[in-house]
């Protein structure tokens, strides 16, 4: 399924003159986009429009969380597999262990 066209007001169509800074201020700014996973595009825009600016997830997080995500979804199929004929299958355990190791690896993160 495709992706909703945008309105034209949405499009960003038009450019900003280039602003002047020092060389510490943009490394400051340049700092606090990186920080908050923005461009430093979208992070000027943003700021100058007054909009809360929230702090996304790390990769590192994200890539935690997605692999989470597999492993839970492995772990839902086999107990599927598991109720449906009242037997264990063998890759059971060793998702279980993974799943294991995946949440011990996110609460060293945290």
């Amino acid at each position: 399924m495709a992706r909703p066209k945008k309105e034209d007001s949405e499009k960003l169509t038009k450019s900003l003159p280039p602003v002047r800074c020092s060389e510490n201020d943009y490394r400051a700014i340049d700092a606090r986009a990186k920080q908050v996973s923005l461009s430093m595009s979208e992070f000027i825009r943003e700021a100058a429009l007054g909009h809360k600016i929230i702090v996304r997830q790390s990769n590192t997080n994200f890539d935690l969380v997605q692999e989470l995500k597999r492993s839970g979804n492995n772990l839902n199929q086999l107990a599927k597999l598991y109720h449906s004929t009242n037997k264990e299958p063998f890759e059971l355990r060793e998702a279980l262990s993974r799943h294991e190791r995946v949440l011990h690896k996110i609460f060293e993160a945290l």
